[in-house]
């Protein structure tokens, strides 16, 4: 399956205070060709991991949103946990869930997987790694769920660790699956080029990313991000996502069925 880097798309979202979602970062603004190659979500699954134009165009673009600023001194300690945010709120993570949203982009981060709000109009494509980590929870697990398109999301699960308030945690993932409701021919070339780049960044390990979060508003956090070392990534935090709690039933009604 041959791609072309055809242009760059700013995606950012992250997910649960240890940057869940950094791949939507540091891939997510590679766009592809629109795989035409490929009849299926199977096909372009399959096809990513040997795809050598996309990986080295991946490659170039950590670079650019991996470069690191100063060094900030209580740089962990600085911020707000935003685990435990949640776990304050009315209903703590039994009822809500972390929303993350910059421009018309959505995802969302949790303590266990999302399994449950996509219906039988739903059919679920593995991706990576064993899927019996989604049925686990604790030690550490974090569960992020991107909207790719309309009727297709991408859930990934992996594990942080804290340092301080911060949750840090690798670019790749343990596991990663597609939710998926619509024929893989009526995605449009964006779409199938978005897909393929979380696919590729699910099975990447390139760097550590630590994240927390600072308070812009009753309510409202937008999370800042460092080397584990305590240095700034400065183009992670221009391109910061606004955060917020959100209901478990309002995410079950943007998911739909």
């Amino acid at each position: 399956m041959i791609s072309t880097l055809s242009r760059y798309f700013s995606r950012n979202s992250f997910a649960l205070a240890a940057a869940v979602l950094l791949a939507s970062c540091a891939y997510g603004p590679v766009v592809v060709d629109d795989y035409a190659e490929a009849a299926s979500y199977e096909e372009l699954i399959a096809g990513v991991p040997d795809d050598s134009e996309l990986n080295a165009a991946i490659d170039k673009n950590v670079l650019r949103v991996m470069t690191p600023g100063e060094q900030v001194a209580g740089w962990s300690t600085s911020g707000t946990d935003l685990d435990t945010v949640v776990e304050a709120a009315s209903g703590g993570w039994d009822g809500n869930v972390l929303r993350f949203t910059r421009a018309n982009e959505v995802s969302y981060g949790s303590d266990r997987d999302f399994a449950q709000y996509f219906g039988d109009g739903y059919t679920v494509y593995p991706v990576l790694g064993p899927q019996t980590a989604f049925d686990q929870r604790g030690d550490g697990l974090v569960f992020g769920l991107i909207r790719i398109g309309e009727g297709v999301w991408f859930e990934s699960v992996k594990r942080e660790e804290k340092q301080g308030n911060a949750g840090c945690s690798s670019t790749g993932a343990q596991s990663a699956r597609l939710f998926a409701n619509r024929p893989y021919a009526s995605l449009s070339k964006l779409e199938k080029s978005l897909l393929a780049a979380f696919v590729a960044a699910a099975g990447r390990d390139d760097v550590t990313v630590c994240s927390l979060g600072e308070e812009v508003g009753e309510g409202r956090y937008r999370s800042r991000y460092f080397m584990p070392d305590g240095r700034r990534l400065p183009v992670f935090d221009r391109e910061a996502p606004q955060v917020g709690i959100v209901a478990r039933s309002e995410l079950a009604r943007s998911i739909g069925s």
